[in-house]
């Protein structure tokens, strides 16, 4: 059988002819659509406009910045990009900077260390610039004590971008 739930295909445990072969490639379709719109939606921010690879591109920024300095990358983590992201919205729909009272009980229950950047700015790069320069904010991007990233940027939708870096080590 085809991993998560796929559709079987023939030459994966299961006989196929051209019809079902042909049924199968509709539902792969679908589903890649499906999944396409999904995304999209998670990554959009307050305006609609797609953060999502400014995410990406920040986390892995991030682990340029920790190479250069000599330490070991962040584990880019799917659910810590979630959380990041439902920070940033709460942010952008205050309209206020804040950080996360409930972070502590919405990371995983082996959570052992834990910090959060959180930033408002004009752009993504403009705030992961000032995460940079300020040095408790550096110095939670820098600590080789943090295994694991998510990052959540939301756009307002009035000129102003709301971002959540989340770092977590678990045991």
């Amino acid at each position: 059988m085809a991993a998560s739930g796929a559709a079987p295909v023939a030459g994966e445990g299961e006989a196929g002819d051209h019809q079902g072969a042909s049924v199968v490639t509709r539902y792969r379709v679908l589903a890649a659509l499906v999944a396409v719109v999904i995304a999209v939606g998670t990554t959009a921010g307050a305006s609609g406009a797609d953060t999502g690879g400014d995410e990406l591109a920040m986390a892995h920024e991030l682990n340029h910045v920790r190479a250069r300095a000599g330490i070991g990358p962040l584990a880019i983590k799917g659910e810590l990009f979630d959380l990041a992201r439902a920070s940033s919205r709460r942010q952008a729909a205050a309209g206020a900077v804040s950080h996360n009272p409930e972070l502590a009980l919405e990371l995983p229950a082996n959570w052992i260390r834990m910090a959060e950047n959180v930033a408002a700015g004009p752009d993504s790069w403009t705030m992961f610039n000032a995460w940079l320069a300020s040095p408790a904010h550096h110095q939670h991007m820098l600590d080789p004590r943090f295994e694991s990233v998510g990052v959540g940027v939301v756009d307002a939708g009035n000129g102003t971008y709301y971002a959540t870096m989340v770092f977590m080590r678990t045991g």
